[in-house]
């Protein structure tokens, strides 16, 4: 016969003692108190664990455990029965349950749900039982109730680990660890790229500014080494107007930029050098179109 200690959380016979975890404890002790009725893998999932979301592979993992406790006590055929898509059953009368007190007495016990009721008549008939059979000289009520709040308060305290919002807050500090250390190496990335890439102001060279004059009314920009042509400073001459003109030269070819101030609109002319007749009659048409 295997007996089984909810309180110290073992199973053990006359020769061994088996040590198991809270969560085979609390899986053993329901499938005990429906013994030999099937229990589904939903119901043993919620008395073990509570409001904790789990997978059928933790359950098994239970299971296992046990099966493996009730070889080493020398049980060749487990128990624990498997219903296939279904859930698991115990067979009946093969695991007491019972309690070691200090003194040395066995004082019989009742598998405690979450709520227990003292006006549960069956249990207390279900625990008269095993107390005929194990007992000697105590006072099962009173052992039972002493038990009964053991368990509560033990469970009560893993329940607290383990609801939801416990749960919440330490996904919530967990991402708040992942954000700031983020920022930090993002940081450190930054001023590390700045460190590398530092120029000193001393290091850049001034932008040339660009030559200034006035043609009539016309303000001319061009570069400093370019020179401004007689027969462009003729043109400009020719066409006055409220205008701002920037004269630039490129490979191959020069570029006048007009702008009128006036109209606030504005032209590119290209050209070469022997196409200044050309820009000059482009420039005489943009203006004509400024006045009407």
């Amino acid at each position: 016969m295997i007996r089984f200690d909810p309180i110290k959380n073992r199973i053990y016979n006359d020769e061994r003692s088996i040590k198991i975890g809270y969560r085979e404890t609390r899986v053993l002790e329901l499938l005990l108190k429906k013994s030999p009725e099937i229990v589904r893998k939903q119901d043993i999932i919620s008395f073990a664990w509570g409001s904790e979301f789990i997978g059928d592979t933790s359950l098994a993992k239970c299971i296992s455990l046990l099966r493996q406790g009730f070889v080493k006590l020398g049980i060749k055929e487990t128990p624990i029965v498997t219903v296939p898509k279904v859930g698991y059953r115990l067979i009946d009368g093969c695991v007491l349950i019972e309690s070691q007190p200090q003194i040395g007495a066995t004082i019989p016990l009742t598998p405690v749900s979450d709520h227990i009721s003292l006006s549960h008549t069956s249990s207390l008939g279900h625990s008269n039982t095993l107390g005929n059979r194990c007992s000697q000289g105590h006072d099962s009520s009173q052992g039972q109730s002493s038990i009964a709040l053991s368990l509560a308060s033990s469970h009560e305290s893993e329940s607290k680990q383990t609801t939801p919002a416990y749960h919440q807050v330490g996904s919530y500090r967990n991402r708040l660890c992942y954000f700031t250390t983020g920022c930090l190496l993002l940081a450190s990335a930054l001023l590390a790229f700045a460190k590398v890439n530092e120029r000193n102001l001393s290091d850049i060279k001034p932008v040339n500014r660009l030559n200034e004059q006035w043609i009539g009314q016309v303000q001319v920009f061009q570069d400093p080494e370019m020179a401004m042509t007689p027969e462009l400073e003729s043109i400009l001459y020719q066409y006055q107007c409220d205008c701002v003109a920037y004269v630039s030269e490129e490979p191959g070819y020069s570029e006048l930029s007009v702008l009128n101030k006036a109209t606030r609109q504005s032209v590119n002319i290209f050209y070469t050098s022997t196409q200044l007749d050309q820009a000059s009659t482009e420039l005489a048409l943009f203006l004509e179109r400024g006045q009407l």
